[in-house]
């Protein structure tokens, strides 16, 4: 990483380094942060089956979400769309940042919304496709971010397809997930380059962001994204892992924070955990690519229906 880089995004970037060494990739179960490794991070609302009652409250779910009848049992499908507070639609954006048209990608590592409190959903890598997740996405009524790698959503490229049909939208996470600041300019270059045609050609828009794997990127990173359209790299504020939130700095999720989760068997109980952590601090989930813009616009929804034939894939 370059020596400019915040503090903050430092820290975080060694304690996902660290899981990295231990997971090759964001398949397996992933691991909590190592201790004192976030040392003004707090966790909330854990909401996994298993759990203990959080020791500090979570939001209280509105109305607008129960039923009627016996109350759901805990774990179930039912159970977790119970647990969703509601938001009011998010505000049209007040602070637009305009991604640069040359030169090497921008580096974003928060996000300006000026005095609106909003924050962003986002969701990485596209490993495990549950069916759930569709439903409590569409349940939830919340604008998301998918930064999708092609070789984990190959087996099943439609499964995104039917999230983007209710609100999320797909951008750059790589072909095959690697550590890019260990690969030279050409490597880097075909893993985000080519990742972004792949996801074109299924989804029907061209991805303008990128998440580098594990945060880590350098300035080839950006020059490489630069050179197939992608405008900005960016980071994440807070992550939720296991049913828990947790951030990095005291004060929950603030605004203009990008959360961090993944497509994994945790994904129910992170949505939850991170909606109840934005209800509580009185933040309105809101669209990503609404306050980092290109000039001019790209737009949001596909420019044409997305084929369902192709597979993302290695070629």
């Amino acid at each position: 990483m370059p020596t400019t880089a915040p503090v903050r995004r430092t820290a975080a970037i060694a304690a996902v380094a660290s899981l990295a060494i231990a997971l090759t990739a964001c398949t397996s179960s992933p691991a909590k942060p190592t201790t004192g490794t976030h040392p003004a991070s707090v966790t909330i609302g854990k909401v996994t089956p298993s759990a203990a009652a959080p020791t500090t409250a979570a939001a209280t779910p509105p109305a607008a979400h129960k039923k009627t009848g016996p109350p759901p049992k805990k774990g179930t499908l039912a159970w977790y769309e119970s647990k969703l507070p509601t938001f009011a639609a998010p505000p049209v954006p007040a602070t637009v940042k305009a991604l640069p048209g040359t030169g090497n990608a921008k580096q974003v590592d928060r996000v300006d919304v000026g005095n609106q409190k909003v924050a962003f959903i986002t969701i990485d890598d596209g490993w495990m496709k549950d069916p759930a997740i569709i439903t409590l996405l569409k349940a939830a009524h919340v604008p998301f971010t998918m930064f999708l790698t092609t070789n984990a959503i190959k087996s099943d490229p439609a499964f995104f397809n039917k999230l983007q049909a209710i609100g999320g939208v797909v951008e750059d996470h790589t072909v095959t997930h690697p550590e890019l600041t260990k690969d030279s300019y050409a490597k880097q270059k075909y893993e985000i380059c080519h990742s972004r045609e792949l996801l074109t050609k299924q989804y029907g828009r061209a991805p303008i962001i990128m998440r580098a794997p594990y945060g880590l990127q350098n300035k080839n990173t950006l020059k490489a994204a630069a050179s197939c359209g992608i405008r900005a790299n960016v980071f994440w504020d807070e992550y939720a892992i296991t049913g828990t939130v947790t951030w990095q700095r005291p004060g929950g999720i603030l605004p203009g924070d990008m959360v961090l989760m993944h497509f994994d068997k945790y994904l129910k109980a992170n949505l939850v955990s991170a909606l109840q952590a934005m209800h509580k601090n009185g933040i309105t989930p809101a669209l990503l690519e609404n306050y980092l813009v290109t000039n001019p616009p790209t737009p949001i929804t596909p420019v044409a229906p997305p084929s369902a034939n192709p597979s993302p894939g290695v070629a």
